[in-house]
């Protein structure tokens, strides 16, 4: 008999606190409205049927021809979304031991934050938001893809999925924002074979790897984690900004 599997705390607060915000009627639709399926084929991608994602998700106000823009506050940002979509505050110290408050006790300046996304993909659809007092434009850095790092880890759930798009590719926010939510069935690029580039098939676990999918419709790099996240994080935001 299979045991079951143990939430760890961040999920758990952070599927309660969501399950409190649709009761409270906070989303512009549920995601169990949206429906889904698998397309036959050898990748077989997930579609879903989302037309409230299409009608009523907010409009971008930026321009789609340029990644790299400015942060401009007077544009709708999450420093203006309402309290009630924050579900509570996401800190990572010096010693790499992350906390997490409720937002009722968010005080510190440089506090990241995760909000539900009023128009969700799907269960559990969330915004981490690092430092979002500092008004970061929607660009990616070492430091704040590590706090998405520690999420992901802290969550401990391989359906839980992180994932971070720019201006140009469907964001509509320009201030620095991951999207967060859960999956049950693993996405086409997590099981297609891949490739080490030169100079990483000898590397360790315990050492950084990049590989490259073969025979996917879109050329993909993946990075394996070794033993240490913040060099992870490092050359995945480096090679975002080269590219």
């Amino acid at each position: 008999r299979e045991t079951p599997r143990r939430q760890s705390l961040v999920e758990k607060m952070l599927l309660q606190s969501w399950d409190e915000k649709s009761d409270k009627g906070l989303f512009k639709y549920l995601p169990s409205s949206c429906p889904s399926k698998l397309v036959p084929g050898r990748f077989e991608f997930v579609a879903q049927l989302n037309v409230g994602r299409a009608t009523k998700k907010r409009q971008t106000e930026f321009r789609m021809d340029n990644v790299c823009q400015e942060f401009d506050a007077k544009k709708f940002n999450f420093t203006k979304a309402r309290q009630d979509e924050v579900l509570f505050q996401f800190e990572l110290s010096a010693d790499d031991f992350t906390s997490c408050y409720e937002e009722q006790k968010i005080v510190e300046s440089n506090a990241s934050f995760v909000y539900i996304n009023i128009s969700p993909i799907e269960y559990g659809h969330v915004l981490l938001v690092p430092k979002v007092l500092q008004c970061i434009p929607q660009q990616m850095s070492t430091e704040c893809l590590l706090t998405a790092i520690h999420m992901s880890v802290e969550v401990h759930n391989p359906c839980f999925k992180i994932g971070f798009n720019t201006l140009g590719a469907y964001a509509s926010i320009n201030h620095l924002h991951f999207q967060g939510y859960f999956l049950n069935v693993p996405f086409p690029v997590e099981r297609v074979e891949t490739e080490y580039l030169p100079g990483y098939a000898d590397k360790t676990d315990k050492e950084l790897r990049v590989s490259k999918l073969l025979e996917y419709p879109v050329r993909c790099f993946v990075f394996e984690l070794g033993s240490d996240p913040h060099e992870l994080a490092k050359e995945i935001s480096m090679a975002c900004n080269v590219l």
